[in-house]
């Protein structure tokens, strides 16, 4: 058997070892989305990201108890990780956070609060005083407490004083690639169009011989 023959195989089985590893290097990291709703214009009323392991993406709905880390930003202000999770829902916060890896969207929730349950998709508050977010399901949404949510996307700051928004008409989430996966990916293409350079090159030297 040639050499290039050798550099092929050898090439095709590094290439094949890389696309397949792609799988199990995803299954052992951490999934990072990026989010952002906007209203029926398209204008960006906040935006925010927030990251978990990626066994979870299974699960029908993450909590903030399941996230390594979130941030949200509406109205000029940043909520993130800390202040979600010094949030006590015993005080009579309103905090929700209901994501489905599954189907890649925020699911809505009768989410109980110190003013009793109200419909939310996404939600942080702080009692006293009341300094945190809510955004109400979307348009269109499940409303599960009855309580006429409509897509508002609400801010709580720097007291009690509710400033809307906006309201939220779609949301739209993406996934931040993992760095092994596109090193994975990287080198399986790398290596893919080596072995066609290869072949394309022996096919060359055939006909130069015949």
């Amino acid at each position: 058997m040639g050499q290039s023959k050798l550099i092929s195989m050898a090439t095709a089985v590094m290439a094949a070892a890389a696309i397949v590893s792609f799988a199990p290097a995803a299954n052992a990291s951490t999934v990072t989305d990026d989010f952002t709703f906007t209203d029926a214009s398209s204008a960006v009323l906040a935006s925010g990201s927030f990251s978990y392991d990626s066994s979870l993406s299974s699960a029908t709905s993450l909590t903030y108890a399941d996230l390594s880390s979130f941030s949200i930003t509406l109205g000029g202000q940043t909520f993130n990780t800390a202040f979600v999770q010094g949030l006590n829902p015993l005080n009579g916060d309103y905090v929700y956070f209901g994501f489905d890896p599954a189907s890649n969207g925020f699911v809505p929730a009768a989410v109980p609060g110190y003013a009793g349950p109200y419909s939310a998709i996404l939600a942080g508050l702080g009692y006293s005083p009341n300094t945190g977010f809510f955004i109400d399901p979307l348009v269109g949404q499940a409303d599960p407490a009855n309580t006429g949510a409509d897509g508002v996307v609400a801010l709580y700051y720097p007291s009690e004083t509710f400033t809307e928004v906006g309201v939220a008409a779609n949301v739209s989430v993406t996934t931040t690639p993992l760095p092994s996966t596109w090193t994975m990916l990287i080198a399986g293409f790398v290596g893919l169009g080596f072995i066609a350079y290869r072949g394309k090159k022996n096919r060359c030297a055939a006909i130069a011989a015949a």
